[in-house]
Parts: structure tokens; C-alpha cells; sequence
């Protein structure tokens, strides 16, 4: 069981799909990422990209998003996720899509989104593809920030156009990178 961190829900527990493949992201840095994020929650839009157990994503909703959007490729965590979503009443605020996260990118025609957090499988490959997908979609509101968890001394951002960083922490293994991007 996941224990959520704060906000609303702090303090109860999800179920989640214990396999190799998924990693969820630790309490210190869901934390972390919600500290460094407190006064810009309420209301929010956020999509949870590489989603796996969606703790991030319900740590948002616990803690005052509007919105948060799921992908991910595990059809039986995201059953999971859903039935989460249900026990705490959230499903009406909650859109889950079991598919490729590059592939869903690519079916939308902008990034209507005020945060995006990105937690691919840190060995996979997916992280460049992710990054230049979202940096060629039209931003809806002025500004998105991109948090991406990666494994500590992979920067897998770096020489990629129209993002500046604008944080990174380090949590043991674990690395979360803040990004910006403004409409041109």
C-alpha cells in the first residue's frame, strides 16, 4: 500500500500493482514536489505521464488540483488507479488513458496543462521522445512546468530548444528536474 503524503486524502493509502516495472515515486519527493509547489496547486490542471501507480497524480488532487490527467501503457495498475479514484470520489476529476505516453501526445493539439509530471521507466528510452513531443505542442495556458524524475546523472533534457530548467533536487538515486516552457 501507498501511503498519500497530504492534503485532503493525507495519511490514507492506495492500492497499487507491485511488479518490477513500476517504481512509485518515493514520499520524500512527492513531498518535496508538493512543498516546492504549495502556493500554485489550487485549481491546477496536471497530467501524470508514465503514471504507473498515479500517486503523483492523486497526491495533486489530494492537495487542490481541478484536474488530473493518467497514462500509462499498464492496463492492470491503471485498473487499480481507477478503482482508487472511485473509493476516494475523485473519478469526475480524474481522466485515465492506457496507452503509450509519446503516442498520446501526439493525439492532442495542445498542452492544456499547468503541470506536467514525467516518470518513464528510467532505463527506457522514452524520455527524449517525451520531452520533444511536449516542446512541438502548442502551450494553452502561457507557461507549463515539466517535472521529470530521472535517475541521477542522466540529464536527459540537456540541448533540447525551448525549456529552461529551473530546478533540480536530488534524492538519494532519484532526481527531479523542474522545467519551464513559455508560448513564444
Amino acid at each position: 500500500m501507498l501511503k498519500l503524503t497530504g492534503g485532503e486524502f493525507g495519511g490514507r493509502t492506495l492500492k497499487w500493482l507491485d511488479t518490477p516495472t513500476i517504481r512509485p515515486t518515493p514520499a520524500r519527493v512527492r513531498e518535496a514536489v508538493f512543498n516546492i509547489l504549495a502556493t500554485e496547486l489550487d485549481d491546477s490542471i496536471w497530467w501524470d505521464l508514465c503514471c504507473g501507480s498515479g500517486v503523483v497524480g492523486f497526491e495533486a488532487l489530494s492537495r487542490g488540483a481541478a484536474k488530473v490527467v493518467f497514462v500509462d501503457e499498464n492496463r492492470r495498475a491503471l485498473q487499480l488507479l481507477k478503482d482508487n479514484l472511485r473509493q476516494y470520489g475523485l473519478i469526475e476529476r480524474a481522466e485515465v488513458f492506457c496507452m503509450d505516453a509519446v503516442r498520446w501526445l501526439k493525439l492532442r493539439n495542445t498542452i492544456n496543462a499547468d503541470f506536467i509530471y514525467c516518470d518513464p521507466p528510467y532505463a527506457s528510452r522514452i524520455y527524449r521522445p517525451l520531452i520533444e513531443t511536449m516542446g512541438a505542442l502548442p502551450l494553452e495556458p502561457a507557461m507549463v512546468t515539466l517535472l521529470l524524475e530521472h535517475r541521477k546523472g542522466d540529464q536527459p533534457w540537456s540541448d533540447l530548444a525551448g525549456w529552461t530548467e529551473t530546478d533540480t533536487r536530488h534524492y538519494g538515486d532519484t532526481c527531479l528536474a523542474l522545467l519551464e516552457r513559455r508560448q513564444a
